[in-house]
């Protein structure tokens, strides 16, 4: 990997706390993987956006869950960004009924 795709793949994986990547960051990698056509940066990006996901399911963020589905959505991972979509509104319904 040249230097400046792993420049691009670490500020796409950057991130502080329960975070999620943005669509933007889905756009950094895809920069990544065309500069350099091995699949290490994707796999660096689903990583992460796996574990935003999990951050953000267990903090009950159904947004910070949407955030992951984007990522997942710009990496073409449309199964896993649907089954996100899911956990978020899992969250969302969770909520609602303990307002009640």
């Amino acid at each position: 990997m040249t230097t400046l795709a792993l420049v691009v793949v670490t500020i796409a994986l950057a991130g502080a706390g329960a975070r999620a990547r943005t669509p933007a960051d889905g756009a950094a990698v895809s920069a990544a993987v065309a500069w350099d056509a091995s699949p290490r940066p994707v796999e660096r990006a689903r990583a992460g956006y796996l574990a935003a996901m999990f951050r953000a399911r267990a903090a009950r963020s159904a947004d910070g869950v949407r955030k992951a589905c984007e990522g997942f959505a710009a990496l073409g991972d449309t199964d896993v960004a649907a089954a996100c979509g899911r956990v978020a509104r899992d969250i969302e319904q969770a909520q609602r009924r303990t307002e009640r």
